[in-house]
């Protein structure tokens, strides 16, 4: 999960133009976000006696940003970077550690505002890029990338028509 803060960069509608419900003229929005991540231990099968993980839950920061193309649709590139290491310790050796980051491309998918609450899904890629060092990759250290599906969801609370903070998960 993620804290965010928003910033919408909002175009002035003309005078006596009507609004369009579906429609919006678009806005570009900045953001950050912070929260609790999980490094991914859970994708490899452990079977190693005696062996323990340890930093699989960390910090994470990222900023994103995005274009409102339509009222309630928009598109949204993310960086994020974990800010621990995940390690595995076969008794009380260190074997392995993996730090992980994330470029993302997706879709953003809201529903309509209620008292400034605003419900939103999104679906895209994430490219992932993870270094890991010890034994397990067979060298000093090693980078791994790749593509995965990527999703989310959250609820933002509308401040102000600029400024909005949530709480999100991808």
């Amino acid at each position: 999960y993620t804290l965010n803060l928003t910033y919408y960069f909002l175009k002035k509608q003309a005078a006596g133009q009507v609004e369009n419900k579906w429609l919006d003229r678009g806005s570009l929005y900045l953001g950050l976000s912070s929260g609790m991540a999980w490094n991914g231990w859970g994708i490899f099968e452990i079977s190693v006696a005696d062996s323990h993980v340890t930093g699989e839950r960390t910090w994470s920061y990222g900023a994103f940003a995005g274009y409102q193309f339509m009222k309630y649709m928009g598109f949204q590139l993310e960086y994020n970077r974990l800010t621990g290491q995940a390690k595995l310790y076969v008794g009380d050796q260190l074997d392995y550690a993996i730090r992980t980051q994330a470029v993302a491309a997706m879709f953003k998918l809201s529903l309509p505002s209620y008292k400034g609450f605003e419900l939103y899904t999104k679906i895209g890629a994430a490219y992932l890029i993870s270094e890991s060092s010890g034994k397990m990759s067979g060298s000093d250290s090693k980078a791994v990338q790749h593509v995965n599906l990527a999703y989310g969801a959250g609820i933002d609370y509308h401040i102000t028509s600029q400024v909005a903070a949530g709480v999100g998960w991808t």
